[in-house]
């Protein structure tokens, strides 16, 4: 019976390490939330946030369409951020809901393209006005279906907003 007992919780063990190693191997592409020196980045499917160093901008991959995306600086977020400008990269992905929130003391410039979204908010930011892409806008790839809802509050339109894409969606 001991060694039953035993048995069991080195297997448990194990199935932790490997839950664990599986974890990091598969990196930060996880559905949840990342968070980057303060700025808090929340989608439910596949997704990354980084800083890319190339271009000084929180660059938000989307792998997977259908969720929601939230994207909110911390109270701390100033330590490391004046302002941010944000990449985002959905291609060609439906993201049903995006909301920046923003703080007093740090602002999001937001640039990038997203195949279709219905929602649209920005709380203490700008679309376009970005240091690396200037006053390139938020695109939309497949214009046919309207945003039911675009609101900047505390903030305003340097460049496009869902306008014209980028580059071409098949």
């Amino acid at each position: 019976m001991e060694r039953t007992i035993k048995k069991i919780r080195l297997l448990g063990k194990t199935a932790v390490a490997a839950l664990l190693f599986l974890g990091f191997a598969l990196g930060p592409a996880w559905a949840g939330s990342i968070v980057v020196y303060g700025i808090k980045v929340t989608y439910p499917y596949a997704f990354d946030a980084y800083y890319n160093s190339n271009d000084g901008t929180l660059t938000i991959a989307i792998y997977e369409e259908g969720g929601a995306l939230s994207v909110k600086a911390l109270r701390w977020a100033s330590t490391y951020w004046p302002y941010v400008d944000v990449f985002l990269y959905a291609n060609c992905a439906y993201v049903p809901s995006i909301t920046f929130k923003g703080r007093w003391d740090v602002w999001f410039y937001i640039t990038g393209q997203v195949g279709n979204t219905y929602k649209l908010s920005i709380k203490n930011g700008f679309v376009g006005g970005t240091d690396s892409y200037g006053n390139l806008g938020l695109g939309i790839g497949y214009p046919v279906n309207i945003p039911s809802s675009i609101s900047i509050k505390n903030g305003s339109a340097i460049g496009s907003v869902l306008g014209e894409a980028f580059w071409a969606c098949p």
